[in-house]
């Protein structure tokens, strides 16, 4: 009996500690906030120099140390926030971030892969804003200061930089411009982003902290999840995509859409890329007789269009070029007329075979 006793009670102190244990960890996970700002247009030049343009740009600053941080165990405020900070501007090419570090001795590497364990910063661009485990599309960069102004990145094809160390006030400046490759960016359009400094005070291969914006569990890296959000703001003019009311997502977070009116299938969003798996809602379809893609895509992917029974007339913005795959359009049987860039015409890298006459463009 006093056994049965002894182990109920074992048996309850387990539960205690388990939803403890569950507890501590969900309420860490939920600290882990998803931080907002704005990022207004403007086109700064590649040369850390702080431009004019710069003057009314966003700041960002680094409030965590995240360097013995995990996601069961994520960082804590600082108890005073560094001086350092980061800005932000976009327009139609590219996501440009300034960044000003306040440091007196600036010790860095010619490694090109180790540039994240001495005097550096990082930058967490995603422009489909994903949150996820994993690291989807986003790409991060990260580039230290060198005497020359050059700059060394472990990943120097993702973007332009520029950068310089001033001794003699204690800091050091880096400007950095990634291109959009995957959408169009718009007004309102939101950004998975976060900023981080790694700081090194020993010039040996040890880094002694990596301050962060954003991210408190030093997991961003492989998780989108972990990503604050920028807002791009501030365009005058031009073209805005107006999503219609009833339209339906291609891409699960909104940059690529459709909607079927009036016999017509129209493509609509700032995707550059089309991704899908599986059937697509306009398959066998024996009403469309139109398809009119407003996304400013770049390619159509392999059976992208196929099987559509009475599909007649096509139209593509100019920044189609390529089908890669081909049979795009297998099994349109009464397509008589597209409308698309000489060059993708002239690459032949799409079967024509079945359509009647080309238009030009209006």
């Amino acid at each position: 009996m006093k056994f049965k006793r002894f182990m109920g009670l074992v048996l309850a102190v387990l539960m205690i500690m388990s939803t403890f244990s569950f507890g501590t960890f969900a309420a860490t996970y939920r600290d882990q906030e998803t931080k907002k700002t704005e990022t207004y247009y403007g086109t700064p030049t590649i040369d850390a120099q702080l431009d004019d343009v710069w003057e009314s740009a966003v700041a960002v600053n680094f409030p965590y140390d995240r360097q013995n941080a995990s996601e069961s165990s994520i960082a804590e405020p600082l108890a005073t926030t560094p001086n350092h900070w980061a800005k932000t501007l976009w327009d139609d090419n590219g996501f440009y971030v300034y960044f000003r570090v306040y440091d007196e001795n600036v010790y860095t590497t010619t490694v090109a892969s180790d540039v994240y364990i001495w005097d550096s910063v990082e930058i967490y661009f995603n422009e489909y804003n994903e949150k996820i485990s994993g690291a989807g599309n986003m790409i991060f960069p990260c580039i230290a200061p060198t005497a020359d102004g050059n700059g060394l990145s472990n990943k120097p094809t993702l973007c332009e930089f520029k950068t310089k160390i001033n001794a003699e006030e204690g800091y050091y400046d880096i400007e950095v411009k990634i291109p959009f490759t995957k959408i169009s960016p718009t007004n309102d359009a939101k950004i998975g982003f976060d900023v981080a400094i790694n700081v090194n005070d020993s010039n040996t291969a040890t880094r002694k902290a990596s301050l962060s914006w954003n991210d408190r569990t030093n997991t961003s890296y492989k998780n989108t999840k972990y990503l604050g959000e920028t807002v791009l703001k501030g365009k005058v003019g031009g073209t805005e995509v107006v999503r219609p009311e009833g339209a339906t997502n291609l891409h699960d977070d909104g940059t690529l859409w459709y909607i079927i009116e009036d016999d017509v299938l129209t493509i609509g969003g700032t995707a550059k890329q089309f991704n899908f798996s599986g059937n697509l809602p306009w398959y066998w379809n024996e009403t469309i007789t139109k398809l009119v893609i407003e996304a400013p895509l770049t390619a159509i992917p392999a059976g992208a269009f196929k099987t559509m029974r009475t599909l007649k007339t096509v139209v593509m913005p100019e920044s189609v070029t390529s089908f890669p795959g081909g049979g795009v359009f297998d099994g349109c049987w009464v397509l008589d007329t597209i409308a698309l860039s000489e060059d993708a015409i002239e690459d032949g890298v799409m079967d024509l075979t079945k359509i009647k006459s080309m238009a030009s463009w209006a």
